[in-house]
């Protein structure tokens, strides 16, 4: 990810003089600025019609869409419908043009299709460390026969070594609305439990997700897995290989706007699940997530997180809680911390500095490719943070001294493909700072 975002941001700053800003949304080719998009003024849409999708099938977008031919829009139904797409990440841009009058209109989306297929080797620095090199290749197909369906194929060597194929359709079926996700792995993971931090598990297994979608912002899916997994210093088995399947339901509201950015909208995420060893062993696991985005004016927000992951029975040391790995407080963000609980919260207050522009490179496009060069975009955001959270075992009460928070601010830059980077100053409690440059929302 690291050679992906150093060569985004000097193509970004090289081409930054010539970017224009563009609206999303248009009536009779005049732009209609996102601040105006209210309930109050509605379309009819007498006809859609699609541009631009040379590989993506028609269906996949109009099935996201809250309305059909011969519905009511609103201007602000419009511009959230033209997120949706966005949400998709098959398309750099999408734009709306209404073209009609007051009583009827044709609606005319026009799409700029992402580059799809991405053969990525993989220098990957595991925990930030030089010493914890993982190296090889990964091939991405995005949108595979058209119809948003995702293949990852992974072979990694080195620090965490992992060959890993999946499968991913987030809607099948139809009318139905069926998702699933498939994958099969083998891989070492280097023990991130702070007393046996040298120790390397092996482990195998195949996970399988099956769902359903309510709507357009509900789904429910259980998902099953199987692993093998081996080691003696690590497994609940004397034999030191643990033989164990999962079984995990969920269920999810997600109405965000953007998913890259959200703007407004919630994410609430609940679940439980059940571990079943070959022994007389069984252990749970329950918590979720809730995200809310809080418009505040017409383009800043104030983002909110709450966090839970709670065990109860006999939890192996391979499935503790930590923060300093994949949960991070920042302004703690090295530090790490073990338990079998884990809870977290944030609040962020985000703000633009630059508003999203497009631009093309079709200059650097090899022949037959230069559409994917095209409606490239870029931004500056920033954002002021206050991150909490702590873990604890199950045969102690939660304390004050479990409690770790930080706080800061930072940039965030848009950019094509890779999405968002964060450059980020924070601070612990004593005003102790650090320095972290990340991809993706911190929530």
């Amino acid at each position: 990810m690291q050679h992906k975002v150093f060569i985004t941001c000097i193509i970004v700053f090289l081409i930054l003089p010539s970017v224009q800003l563009f609206s999303q949304v248009y009536y009779n080719k005049m732009e209609i600025p996102e601040v105006e998009a209210t309930d109050s003024l509605n379309f009819a849409i007498d006809k859609i019609e699609i541009a631009g999708n040379d590989k993506t099938r028609d269906y996949i977008l109009l099935r996201e869409l809250h309305f059909t031919t011969g519905d009511t829009a609103s201007i602000r139904t419009l511009f959230l419908a033209q997120k949706r797409l966005l949400n998709l990440f098959l398309f750099n841009r999408v734009t709306f043009d209404l073209i009609g009058d007051d009583s009827r209109v044709i609606l005319l989306i026009t799409v700029a299709e992402r580059w799809y297929l991405f053969p990525l080797p993989i220098l990957y620095l595991n925990e930030r460390s030089w010493d914890k090199i993982s190296y090889g290749g990964k091939l991405l197909y995005y949108n595979f026969r058209g119809r948003n369906i995702l293949l990852n194929l992974t072979l990694a060597f080195g620090y965490n070594p992992e060959m890993k194929l999946s499968y991913r359709d987030p809607w099948f079926g139809g009318s139905l609305k069926l998702m699933t996700n498939v994958s099969v792995f083998h891989k070492k993971v280097r023990s991130n439990n702070l007393d046996f931090d040298h120790v390397d598990d092996e482990r195998s297994g195949i996970d399988w997700l099956i769902g359903r979608r309510f709507g357009h912002y509900l789904s429910t899916y259980i998902s099953l897995g199987y692993t093998q997994l081996s080691h003696p210093e690590l497994t609940l088995s004397p034999t030191g290989t643990d033989k164990y399947s999962v079984v995990a339901l969920h269920a999810r509201f997600d109405n965000r706007d953007l998913h890259e950015y959200p703007h407004e909208g919630m994410d609430l995420h609940l679940w439980g699940l059940r571990v079943q060893y070959r022994e007389p062993i069984t252990y749970h696991r329950y918590g979720g997530e809730w995200q809310q985005y809080i418009p505040v004016g017409t383009y800043s927000t104030i983002a909110l997180r709450t966090k839970a992951n709670l065990g109860q029975g006999t939890i192996p040391l391979y499935d503790h809680m930590f923060l300093g790995f994949g949960n991070r407080i920042r302004g703690e963000f090295h530090d790490k911390y073990e338990g079998e609980n884990l809870l977290m919260g944030s609040i962020e207050f985000r703000f633009p500095i630059k508003k999203i522009t497009y631009f093309d490179i079709t200059e650097l496009a090899p022949p037959g490719f230069e559409s994917y060069y095209q409606n490239l975009k870029f931004g500056i955001s920033a954002g002021i943070f206050y991150d909490i959270g702590a873990v604890w075992y199950q045969n102690e009460p939660l304390q004050q001294r479990h409690r770790h928070d930080g706080f800061g601010f930072g940039l965030h830059f848009h950019v094509p493909y890779v999405e968002l980077i964060r450059f980020e100053m924070a601070f612990d409690r004593e005003l102790n700072y650090q320095f972290i440059a990340e991809t993706g929302l911190a929530f």
